[in-house]
Protein backbone atom coordinates (compact mmCIF):
# COMPACT_ATOMS: atom_id res chain seq x y z
CA UNK A 1 0.00 0.00 0.00
CA UNK A 2 1.26 3.45 -1.12
CA UNK A 3 1.59 5.65 1.80
CA UNK A 4 -0.27 8.67 2.46
CA UNK A 5 1.28 11.70 1.47
CA UNK A 6 1.80 13.82 4.73
CA UNK A 7 -0.10 17.26 4.49
CA UNK A 8 2.05 20.55 4.85
CA UNK A 9 1.64 22.53 7.87
CA UNK A 10 0.29 25.99 7.00
CA UNK A 11 2.42 28.80 7.73
CA UNK A 12 0.11 31.73 7.87
CA UNK A 13 -0.79 33.48 10.68
CA UNK A 14 -3.60 32.54 12.77
CA UNK A 15 -7.02 34.93 12.50
CA UNK A 16 -7.14 37.59 15.27
CA UNK A 17 -9.69 36.92 17.93
CA UNK A 18 -13.30 38.61 16.88
CA UNK A 19 -13.93 40.60 20.04
CA UNK A 20 -16.54 39.65 22.42
CA UNK A 21 -20.07 41.58 22.71
CA UNK A 22 -18.58 42.63 25.97
CA UNK A 23 -15.51 44.51 24.89
CA UNK A 24 -17.38 46.29 22.03
CA UNK A 25 -19.89 47.62 23.83
CA UNK A 26 -17.17 48.53 26.57
CA UNK A 27 -15.05 50.55 23.81
CA UNK A 28 -18.76 52.00 22.26
CA UNK A 29 -19.62 53.37 25.74
CA UNK A 30 -16.04 54.74 26.05
CA UNK A 31 -15.76 56.44 22.89
CA UNK A 32 -18.90 58.34 23.56
CA UNK A 33 -18.14 59.85 26.60
CA UNK A 34 -14.84 60.78 25.37
CA UNK A 35 -13.07 58.15 27.24
CA UNK A 36 -9.96 56.57 26.08
CA UNK A 37 -10.51 52.74 24.92
CA UNK A 38 -9.12 49.79 27.26
CA UNK A 39 -5.28 49.27 26.22
CA UNK A 40 -4.87 52.87 24.64
CA UNK A 41 -2.60 55.22 26.62
CA UNK A 42 -3.62 59.13 26.31
CA UNK A 43 -1.48 61.68 23.89
CA UNK A 44 0.99 63.64 27.06
CA UNK A 45 0.05 67.16 27.96
CA UNK A 46 2.14 69.78 29.42
CA UNK A 47 -0.12 71.25 32.14
CA UNK A 48 2.21 74.42 31.40
CA UNK A 49 0.63 74.52 28.03
CA UNK A 50 -2.84 73.10 28.39
CA UNK A 51 -3.22 75.67 31.34
CA UNK A 52 -0.60 78.62 32.13
CA UNK A 53 0.27 79.45 35.81
CA UNK A 54 -2.43 81.85 37.73
CA UNK A 55 0.43 84.52 39.62
CA UNK A 56 -0.38 84.34 43.49
CA UNK A 57 -2.35 87.84 43.09
CA UNK A 58 -4.39 85.97 40.87
CA UNK A 59 -5.42 83.19 42.68
CA UNK A 60 -5.83 85.21 45.73
CA UNK A 61 -8.06 87.58 43.96
CA UNK A 62 -9.99 84.85 41.82
CA UNK A 63 -13.66 84.94 43.11
CA UNK A 64 -13.40 87.77 45.43
CA UNK A 65 -15.22 90.52 45.09
CA UNK A 66 -14.47 93.93 43.56
CA UNK A 67 -12.17 95.86 46.11
CA UNK A 68 -14.59 99.47 46.52
CA UNK A 69 -11.49 101.19 48.49
CA UNK A 70 -9.14 102.91 45.80
CA UNK A 71 -7.08 104.73 48.79
CA UNK A 72 -7.31 105.29 52.28
CA UNK A 73 -5.08 107.51 54.29
CA UNK A 74 -5.38 108.35 58.28
CA UNK A 75 -3.93 110.21 60.49
CA UNK A 76 -3.91 111.12 64.14
CA UNK A 77 -2.71 113.41 66.89
CA UNK A 78 -2.73 113.29 69.93
CA UNK A 79 -3.12 109.27 70.52
CA UNK A 80 -0.98 106.67 69.19
CA UNK A 81 -1.97 104.59 66.57
CA UNK A 82 -2.51 101.25 67.24
CA UNK A 83 -0.69 99.41 64.60
CA UNK A 84 0.54 100.18 61.50
CA UNK A 85 -1.32 102.81 59.13
CA UNK A 86 -4.44 100.82 57.27
CA UNK A 87 -3.83 99.96 53.96
CA UNK A 88 -6.68 100.40 51.39
CA UNK A 89 -6.01 96.49 50.39
CA UNK A 90 -6.26 95.68 54.40
CA UNK A 91 -9.99 97.49 54.78
CA UNK A 92 -13.57 96.29 54.53
CA UNK A 93 -16.12 99.12 53.30
CA UNK A 94 -19.13 98.84 55.83
CA UNK A 95 -22.70 101.27 55.07
CA UNK A 96 -23.26 103.68 52.49
CA UNK A 97 -25.84 106.43 51.31
CA UNK A 98 -28.82 105.90 53.34
CA UNK A 99 -32.56 107.37 52.60
CA UNK A 100 -32.62 109.98 52.47
CA UNK A 101 -29.05 110.46 51.03
CA UNK A 102 -27.73 111.16 54.42
CA UNK A 103 -24.40 109.24 54.47
CA UNK A 104 -23.35 106.62 57.01
CA UNK A 105 -19.86 105.44 55.70
CA UNK A 106 -17.19 103.02 57.81
CA UNK A 107 -14.18 101.50 56.85
CA UNK A 108 -13.20 98.22 58.92
CA UNK A 109 -9.60 96.27 59.26
CA UNK A 110 -9.79 93.24 61.67
CA UNK A 111 -11.73 91.91 64.78
CA UNK A 112 -11.84 92.13 68.38
CA UNK A 113 -9.25 89.54 68.32
CA UNK A 114 -6.26 92.16 67.22
CA UNK A 115 -4.87 94.46 69.12
CA UNK A 116 -4.81 96.51 65.92
CA UNK A 117 -8.14 96.24 65.36
CA UNK A 118 -9.69 99.83 63.50
CA UNK A 119 -12.55 101.66 62.38
CA UNK A 120 -13.04 104.72 61.43
CA UNK A 121 -16.77 105.28 60.62
CA UNK A 122 -18.82 109.11 59.52
CA UNK A 123 -22.55 109.86 59.64
CA UNK A 124 -23.70 113.15 57.86
CA UNK A 125 -27.13 114.57 58.93
CA UNK A 126 -27.13 116.97 55.92
CA UNK A 127 -28.62 115.02 52.83
CA UNK A 128 -26.08 114.52 49.78
CA UNK A 129 -27.68 114.12 46.52
CA UNK A 130 -26.46 113.03 43.48
CA UNK A 131 -22.75 115.06 42.21
CA UNK A 132 -22.39 116.78 45.46
CA UNK A 133 -19.43 118.44 46.38
CA UNK A 134 -17.65 120.87 48.71
CA UNK A 135 -18.23 120.80 52.31
CA UNK A 136 -20.74 118.90 54.41
CA UNK A 137 -20.98 119.23 58.10
CA UNK A 138 -21.58 118.52 60.70
CA UNK A 139 -20.62 114.54 60.15
CA UNK A 140 -20.66 112.29 63.07
CA UNK A 141 -16.98 110.81 63.61
CA UNK A 142 -16.26 107.19 65.35
CA UNK A 143 -12.70 106.10 65.41
CA UNK A 144 -12.08 102.16 67.30
CA UNK A 145 -8.19 102.84 67.45
CA UNK A 146 -7.45 99.22 69.07
CA UNK A 147 -8.87 96.95 71.66
CA UNK A 148 -9.30 96.93 75.78
CA UNK A 149 -10.52 94.73 78.38
CA UNK A 150 -14.31 96.54 79.64
CA UNK A 151 -13.50 98.30 83.19
CA UNK A 152 -16.12 95.92 85.14
CA UNK A 153 -14.21 92.65 84.16
CA UNK A 154 -11.51 91.50 86.43
CA UNK A 155 -7.90 91.16 85.73
CA UNK A 156 -7.22 88.40 83.11
CA UNK A 157 -10.17 88.65 81.37
CA UNK A 158 -10.04 87.52 77.82
CA UNK A 159 -13.27 89.55 76.19
CA UNK A 160 -12.41 92.94 74.48
CA UNK A 161 -13.96 95.78 73.03
CA UNK A 162 -13.40 98.39 71.04
CA UNK A 163 -10.77 101.61 72.27
CA UNK A 164 -13.39 103.93 71.13
CA UNK A 165 -13.41 107.65 70.21
CA UNK A 166 -16.16 109.96 69.29
CA UNK A 167 -16.85 113.32 68.20
CA UNK A 168 -17.60 115.56 65.39
CA UNK A 169 -16.11 116.83 62.11
CA UNK A 170 -16.71 118.63 58.53
CA UNK A 171 -16.08 116.49 55.03
CA UNK A 172 -15.20 117.72 51.98
CA UNK A 173 -15.85 116.24 49.40
CA UNK A 174 -13.57 116.18 46.15
CA UNK A 175 -15.44 114.38 43.62
CA UNK A 176 -18.94 113.15 43.11
CA UNK A 177 -19.83 110.78 40.60
CA UNK A 178 -22.74 108.38 39.00
CA UNK A 179 -24.38 106.43 41.63
CA UNK A 180 -24.41 103.33 44.03
CA UNK A 181 -21.63 100.84 43.49
CA UNK A 182 -21.12 102.22 39.71
CA UNK A 183 -19.88 106.18 40.96
CA UNK A 184 -16.94 107.35 42.44
CA UNK A 185 -16.91 109.40 46.15
CA UNK A 186 -13.54 111.15 47.06
CA UNK A 187 -13.05 113.03 50.04
CA UNK A 188 -11.27 114.53 52.91
CA UNK A 189 -12.73 114.45 57.17
CA UNK A 190 -11.20 116.26 59.68
CA UNK A 191 -12.52 116.09 63.15
CA UNK A 192 -12.13 115.61 66.41
CA UNK A 193 -12.64 113.10 69.12
CA UNK A 194 -12.39 111.87 72.39
CA UNK A 195 -12.34 108.41 74.52
CA UNK A 196 -10.65 106.90 77.34
CA UNK A 197 -7.77 107.32 75.63
CA UNK A 198 -7.44 111.07 75.36
CA UNK A 199 -8.34 113.36 72.69
CA UNK A 200 -7.01 113.04 69.34
CA UNK A 201 -6.83 115.35 65.65
CA UNK A 202 -8.12 113.18 62.94
CA UNK A 203 -7.54 113.69 59.78
CA UNK A 204 -8.63 110.82 56.81
CA UNK A 205 -8.80 110.81 53.03
CA UNK A 206 -10.63 108.38 50.63
CA UNK A 207 -11.79 107.78 47.35
CA UNK A 208 -14.16 104.74 47.13
CA UNK A 209 -16.40 103.31 44.39
CA UNK A 210 -19.29 104.66 45.78
CA UNK A 211 -21.78 107.26 45.43
CA UNK A 212 -24.81 108.83 47.25
CA UNK A 213 -28.48 109.32 45.02
CA UNK A 214 -29.84 106.26 44.31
Amino acid sequence: MRPERERPISRSHPRPAMPTWAGLGLALFLAACGGDAPGEAPPAQSSEASQPAASVEESENRGAPPNLINDFRFEAQGVALAGNPPRPSELTLNGGCQAPNQLSLGFLRGNLRDDSYFYFSMNSTAPIGPGTTGVVEPVQLTWDNGVRVPDNLPPGATMKVPQRLEGTGRMTLTAHTGRGMAGRMAATVEGEVTGKAGTARVSVTFDTNLACGG
